[in-house]
């Protein structure tokens, strides 16, 4: 009994950490990948902006001002930044990043589509890319791609699982040592009952219980069972009282004075006189046994007493 309490505890304590972790754990990650996506796609505004001024007449110098800018953005946030030119040649690009131009995002955004994909970088890996087209006056004078690496995302993600694991072992921990001691509360009682009610079946009428405080129906039930061994106890002991002398337990009525009738003939039968009756306190088998075999020989000699005939003293 103690196993299952111990199971149906356990069984519904993991239901609601799963019930509650699954959704935190799922919530968590899918808003770390819309930060990310989000943070890319805020990144990439930024630099389609910075990126309008190289059509000016001064582009030479904006043109060194961003490649410092890019270099530093790349450097800092672990990613990749890639503007084109209309052409589609590079015209600025973070170290490693050149062959990053030629992606099926870059193209699309060449034709002013705003494309958000997963590549793999060959410096960052797995990343998140987000291609976008830049248009000055109404015209696409080129595209920006701006791509930022997955790992930091999927380390904090992992993390957040680790941790909700941790504490959902904690949690089961405490819930099973508390199960514990509860079961055992709850069975201990019922064990003592059941050994209780074994050794009385086996005869042993000494045995008493434990009376528990709480639950009441467990209190009600010792209560019976000592209530029972108590009065099989007082039975078996009246039982097996000793039984006194027959002697001392056997009393006679006051005897009755012989009556003795006239003699009219020697074949007319005395009347026989009444013996008093003997009172005796019941003993074993053996002894009721005893007691009405004397009581015959004495009522046999009695009788025969009274059938010899009286002798007449007139002659």
């Amino acid at each position: 009994m103690r196993r299952r309490l111990l199971a149906s505890y356990l069984s519904i304590t993991l239901f609601v950490l799963i019930a509650l972790g699954l959704p935190l754990g799922v919530s968590y990650a899918n808003t770390e990948h819309r930060r990310l996506a989000n943070d890319v796609q805020q990144d990439a505004s930024a630099f389609v902006q910075r990126a309008g001024v190289l059509v000016d007449d001064d582009a030479a110098a904006a043109r060194d001002k961003l490649d410092m800018v890019v270099d530093g953005f790349a450097r800092d946030m672990d990613a990749t930044v890639v503007i084109t030119d209309a052409a589609g040649e590079v015209v600025v690009a973070s170290p490693g990043s050149r062959t990053a131009a030629s992606t099926p995002a870059m193209a699309l955004a060449q034709r002013g589509v705003e494309v958000t994909d997963t590549f793999a970088d060959p410096r960052l890996g797995s990343s998140l890319g987000v291609a976008l087209p830049v248009v000055v006056g109404g015209q696409i004078e080129g595209a920006v791609l701006v791509a930022r690496a997955k790992a930091p995302t999927e380390h904090r993600i992992q993390n957040n699982w680790l941790l909700l694991a941790a504490l959902g072992g904690v949690i089961a921990l405490v819930v099973l040592l508390v199960s514990t001691l509860l079961a055992r509360s709850f069975t201990k009682p019922l064990v003592d009952l059941d050994r209780g009610a074994a050794r009385l079946g086996e005869g042993d009428l000494a045995v008493r219980v434990e009376v528990p405080s709480d639950p009441p129906e467990l209190s009600g039930l010792a209560r019976s069972v000592n209530a029972t061994a108590e009065r099989l106890e007082a039975t078996r002991s009246r039982r097996d009282r000793p039984v006194p002398e027959l002697g001392r337990r056997v009393h006679r009525g006051p005897a009755e004075p012989a009556v003795r009738a006239p003699v009219r003939s020697r074949q007319e039968p005395t009347a026989v006189p009444r013996v008093a009756p003997a009172v005796a306190v019941v003993g074993s088998a053996s002894e009721r046994d005893r007691v009405s075999s004397r009581c015959r020989r004495r009522v046999r000699r009695r009788h025969l007493a009274c059938r010899r005939p009286a002798t007449d003293v007139s002659r």
